[in-house]
């Protein structure tokens, strides 16, 4: 028997349908992932299904319990570890029966549970969180450090579905791991929201969500990007068979027509050289303009309906534009030094944070600064740019350098994508705007819309095509976790695009497989 069932389930918001029919089961032990682009609604799905929102059809069966982790932990903040844990009842009767309190119901707070602390300071110890206060607050823990603490709650909860949202957004590679670990060892059912390949690919069926409802695939993110290719594949050929329909059809009426078009003027011909009686002719011509009515009734029922075979074969295509752009003024010689550490070293409140960095970058090269959580990387970066300063030694061989941070803040969410490329461009004129932006996907109105509309995808891609196309384009170029809370779309497109970058490149990202397509061919470990 299923967990959870969805039965055609609607859910619209401001008279927009955000998900449409719905209909699916959860089973014990499934392993779901759910995919799709940033605001097509997984996240609505996830609280739909644990019950913080009701449908606005269709309705969902709930058997067994359901734990949901979001990934919003800012209404916590003020919560103690143990709160965040739901161990606070539990923590406070045991410490008052070891302090002699015989409040018969602190025995049955604790539930024979004596080993609460014990246990939940292991389960965090596994997913890499060690020697944790539990009166501290949230907000003195980082992002990443607070995920695996409600991590931590759902897998230790007893539900038979766990709802994870975007569990390894903040995380470091190793962190990751330990997540893997635990969803692997976790028996019960599991739902993922993730745009994380190497994760999605722990899953063993995958729901896509898209406009027009939901498509089901068995298998994992591989199986999924297969599946999809042949698809659509299949959907590109019968596209192109009814085109190839349509223009034999227009061929077709067209030889027709003109076949029509000698015979009126061989009878007209006919009526000039008095070949044939005038009530023979008149006949002759009314023959004819009956068969003329009847060819474009014919005709036009003929265009319409290969016009409707066209248009449905190509709205099934999922039509997704490709970056490929050339970026000239982004060179850099080969053999160009462009950052060179020497014995860097940062401590703050006398507490070493980097110590003894060397390394150097020549040329167009690639480079990757990975590290766990608080291990530095953006401590380095501050370095690199200048607005730290650390002992030893850094020398850069360019003053072109641009910083593309988490939140694109050099972007004015107040100004459209155009307003804010002039902004930064001020030499550029409206043609150079407009054809810049349309190479990096911001077409006709999609250049006026206000940058706090756009998706994060959308607010990166809109950010690089501002810097790269300047005119004084950076030869080294530095993003600090780019991919997290993008889409899958977004991050290939985001691929796309450094891909045609011909400058130095320095990324600090816990994505393996984005750090791959893109080809770093250097790696520093903090």
């Amino acid at each position: 028997m299923a967990i959870i069932q969805l039965h055609h389930v609607f859910y619209s918001l401001d008279d927009r349908t955000l998900l449409n029919d719905i209909d699916f089961s959860i089973n014990a032990a499934d392993k779901l992932a759910i995919v799709g682009r940033n605001g097509v609604g997984k996240t609505t799905l996830l609280r739909l299904i644990v019950g913080e929102l009701l449908p606005t059809e269709g309705n969902v069966e709930r058997r067994k319990m359901v734990h949901y982790c979001s990934q919003n932990y800012a209404a916590y903040q003020q919560f103690s570890v143990a709160r965040a844990l739901g161990i606070t009842n539990k923590l406070a009767a045991l410490q008052r029966i070891e302090a002699g309190n015989d409040d018969a119901q602190d025995y049955t707070t604790l539930a024979d549970d004596w080993l609460v602390h014990q246990r939940y300071a292991l389960a965090l110890a596994e997913l890499g969180l060690l020697d944790v206060d539990f009166q501290k607050p949230l907000q003195d823990f980082s992002g990443g450090e607070q995920t695996k603490i409600f991590l931590c709650r759902a897998f230790m909860s007893d539900a038979d579905l766990l709802l994870l949202d975007e569990p390894s957004n903040n995380l470091d590679a190793q962190s990751k791991q330990l997540l893997y670990k635990n969803i692997q060892q976790w028996g019960k059912a599991l739902v993922v929201v993730s745009h994380n390949r190497e994760l999605l690919n722990q899953m063993t069926a995958l729901i896509e969500l898209d406009s027009l409802g939901m498509k089901l695939y068995g298998g994992n993110f591989d199986f999924y990007r297969q599946q999809k290719t042949i698809e659509q594949a299949a959907l590109q050929q019968q596209a192109d068979d009814a085109k190839q329909i349509q223009r034999k059809t227009a061929r077709s009426i067209q030889y027709a027509r003109e076949m029509h078009e000698q015979k009126v003027a061989k009878g007209k011909q006919m009526r000039r050289d008095r070949v044939l009686d005038t009530v023979t002719l008149d006949g002759m011509k009314g023959r004819s303009e009956k068969t003329q009515h009847r060819m474009r009734l014919q005709n036009s029922m003929r265009t319409e309906r290969t016009q409707e075979q066209l248009d449905e074969a190509t709205a099934k295509l999922e039509v997704v534009d490709k970056i490929k752009v050339v970026m000239p003024n982004t060179h850099v010689p080969a053999r160009k030094m462009m950052l060179s550490l020497n014995d860097v070293s940062f401590a703050y409140e006398q507490k070493d944070v980097l110590k003894n960095i060397t390394l150097l970058m020549q040329g167009p090269q690639r480079l990757a600064i990975t590290g766990c959580n608080g291990a530095g990387k953006t401590t380095l970066v501050n370095i690199i740019l200048g607005r730290l300063k650390a002992q030893g030694e850094v020398e850069l061989g360019t003053d072109r350098i641009q910083y593309v941070d988490q939140q694109v803040s050099s972007l004015d969410v107040k100004q459209s994508v155009v307003e804010n490329y002039k902004r930064l461009n001020p030499e550029a004129s409206e043609n150079d705007t407009r054809s810049a932006l349309a190479q990096f996907l911001f077409r006709n109105r999609a250049a006026d819309k206000l940058v706090s509309v756009l998706s994060g995808g959308e607010k990166l891609r809109a950010g690089l095509a501002c810097v790269l196309l300047s005119k004084h384009a950076p030869q080294l170029l530095i993003l600090d976790e780019p991919t997290n809370h993008l889409d899958l779309d977004s991050i290939l497109a985001l691929e796309q695009v450094l891909n045609c970058y011909e400058g130095a490149l320095i990324m600090i990202s816990h994505d393996k497989l984005f750090l791959e397509n893109i080809n770093i061919d250097q790696a520093y470990v903090l």
